[in-house]
């Protein structure tokens, strides 16, 4: 998760909500967030993500940035639209 720009999946998270995680800018090496630990349970609150792309990872599922190309190291599923990469 903090690989990405934002944080603001933290700040709902179910369960575990941090108020206020999307004001620490993250590292900034990915243009999408990553949705760790993802049941399809929480679809519902994720399927209309107004953020850019949020990458819904299951445990263990994997991804992989190697020289600008992601990998998805299990099945891919993604929700929200791409946001142009700035940095």
């Amino acid at each position: 998760m903090i690989m990405a720009k934002t944080d603001y999946l933290s700040e709902f998270f179910p369960g575990e909500d941090e108020k206020g995680a999307s004001l620490i800018p993250g590292l900034g090496y990915l243009n999408f967030e990553i949705f760790p630990h993802y049941k399809e349970e929480y679809l519902d609150l994720v399927k209309d993500w107004p953020h850019g792309q949020l990458y819904l990872l299951k445990n263990g599922e994997v991804i992989t940035l190697v020289d600008g190309k992601v990998t998805v190291l299990g099945e891919t599923r993604i929700v929200g639209l791409p946001k142009p990469m700035k940095r």
